[in-house]
C-alpha cells in the first residue's frame, strides 16, 4: 500500500515537472525584426491636398500575421484632422516593406509605442524654398532605437528614382527627419 502511494506521488510529481517544463520557453527568445518601409507619395499627396485639414500622422506597429514572428514589423498610419478626428480610423494606411532592404534587429530592450509625424514636418521634407512640392516616389522610414529612452522610431528619407534625395527644409530644426515617440514626446501644436 505504501509502495503504491510512493509510485502515485512520483507519478504526480513527474506530471507537474513535465507541465512546468512544457509551459516555459522552448529555446532562445525570438528576435523581433523591424522593416524599412515606404509611404507612397500618392497617398501622402492625397492627405496634403485637403487644405490644412490634416494635422498629424500617428503610426502604430503592425504585423499581418502574428503566427509568423519571423516577419518584420510594419507600420499603419492614422491621419488626425484639425477637428481631432481620425480621417482614416476605420482603414489606416499600411506602409509597405521595402523589398530590397534588410530588416533591423535590436538587441537591447525596445519600447513599441506610437510614432508621430506632423504635417509641418512632412511639408518641410517635401517642399522647396520656393514653396513648391518636390517630386518624389515615397518617404522611406528606416527604424532605429533611441538611446535616450529605447523607443523604436524612424528616420525619414525622401526617395526619387530609387535614390535618396536631400530635403529642402526651410525653417527645419534638428530632428525634423525622424518620427517622434508619442508619448513621451507631446503632440506638436500646429
Amino acid at each position: 500500500m505504501q509502495r503504491n502511494k510512493s509510485i502515485i506521488g512520483l507519478f504526480a510529481m513527474l506530471i507537474i515537472i513535465l507541465s512546468v517544463v512544457s509551459c516555459g520557453p522552448s529555446g532562445p527568445p525570438g528576435k523581433i525584426k523591424f522593416a524599412s518601409l515606404r509611404y507612397d507619395s500618392t497617398v501622402i499627396a492625397n492627405w496634403m491636398a485637403d487644405g490644412k485639414k490634416t494635422k498629424r500622422f500617428f503610426f502604430q506597429f503592425y504585423t499581418p500575421q502574428v503566427e509568423k514572428p519571423k516577419e518584420p514589423f510594419q507600420l499603419v498610419s492614422y491621419v488626425l484632422d484639425s477637428a481631432g478626428a481620425y480621417s482614416n480610423g476605420a482603414s489606416p494606411d499600411t506602409l509597405a516593406i521595402v523589398t530590397d532592404s534588410i530588416p533591423k534587429i535590436f538587441t537591447d530592450k525596445a519600447v513599441l509605442g506610437n510614432n508621430e509625424l506632423s504635417r509641418r514636418k512632412i511639408e518641410l521634407l517635401i517642399t522647396n524654398p520656393a514653396g513648391t512640392r518636390i517630386s518624389f516616389d515615397y518617404l522611406l522610414f528606416v527604424p532605429k532605437l533611441l538611446k535616450s529612452n529605447n523607443h523604436v522610431v524612424y528616420d525619414i528619407k525622401i526617395i526619387k528614382d530609387k535614390k535618396v534625395i536631400p530635403a529642402a527644409m526651410p525653417g527645419a530644426q534638428s530632428g525634423d527627419e525622424e518620427t517622434k515617440p508619442s508619448p513621451p514626446a507631446p503632440p506638436e501644436d500646429l
